[in-house]
């Protein structure tokens, strides 16, 4: 069992470049970027929610987790509960062996009575950038969080059909200049995640994570989408220490494979993409 401490606080609409340059000036880094997608389970009444309790399955670049996250307590702002974390083979909940983790017995029957109805509520996806700061003796890890989060209703009287479109936007504060109360968008405000339209089909960044796994000699990738007159061009931007035509055509070709798409394949040294979380650049503007 561990004790997760934290102090999380919302971000304006727009101000997560400002927290990351914050965070960068403080500690002369440029932080850790890692992509993170969430399960989150209840039951049909919300038994855990009502709780204060969670469970969740998570994708890190490591694999996957679930997790197990009790009441807890909070004073000025600074928020201390129980967490119980296990790594699965994927993104199923394997729930006996977080049940029989869980060393807190209240907890422990609280979660195996939830277990037979649990289901997959809501999904956050987003991108998280990590800073450690040593703070009088202890490791203090910050982070700002970017992303979707997807809710199902799940009233049986109900069904919905959800499109998640992964478009993001923001509430606009105040009334309408028009005399409307309703809430207003702001309207586009990007993508949630990176996948764009390349000639009439989606590229995701999945695919290039699997161009990766078929070329592990590889370091980082990224896939920059731009425009020539009427057509879209992609270029697969590759690091590597040993640069070759071999290696190109080979690439091309994964890229074919994995994409349904021709792309140009462009070879750079290690170390020379940015570390800033980004696999799919679209620069047509």
């Amino acid at each position: 069992m561990a004790i997760e401490t934290e102090i999380k606080l919302a971000l304006p609409a727009g101000q997560a470049d400002a927290a990351r340059r914050f965070f960068a000036t403080l500690t002369g880094e440029d932080g850790d970027v890692i992509t993170l997608a969430n399960v989150y389970y209840d039951t049909p009444d919300l038994a855990l929610a009502r709780s204060k309790s969670a469970v969740r399955v998570r994708r890190t670049p490591h694999g996957w987790l679930q997790t197990f996250k009790t009441v807890g307590s909070a004073q000025d702002g600074l928020h201390s509960r129980h967490e119980w974390e296990l790594p699965v083979a994927g993104d199923a909940l394997e729930i006996d062996a977080l049940v029989a983790a869980c060393d807190v017995p209240d907890a422990a029957a609280a979660l195996r009575d939830a277990a037979p109805a649990l289901h997959a509520l809501f999904r956050t996806d987003f991108s998280r950038t990590l800073w450690r700061i040593a703070i009088g003796g202890a490791t203090v890890e910050a982070a700002v969080d970017v992303g979707e989060i997807v809710v199902t209703s799940l009233d049986p009287h109900h069904p919905w059909i959800r499109l998640a479109l992964g478009d993001l936007t923001a509430a606009l504060p105040g009334a309408s200049p028009c005399g409307r109360t309703n809430m207003r968008i702001k309207g586009w405000m990007g993508r949630a995640d990176q996948t764009t339209k390349v000639k009439g089909m989606f590229v995701r960044p999945e695919q290039v994570a699997e161009i990766g796994k078929r070329h592990p000699e590889l370091g980082r990738l990224r896939l920059v989408v731009t425009r020539s007159g009427e057509s879209d061009l992609m270029t697969l931007k590759a690091e590597t220490a040993a640069p070759g035509e071999t290696l190109q055509s080979d690439l091309a070709a994964s890229l074919r494979a994995v994409t349904k798409l021709g792309g140009n394949v462009e070879l750079v040294a290690a170390g020379s993409l940015p570390n800033d979380g980004k696999v799919i650049a679209d620069e047509r503007g």
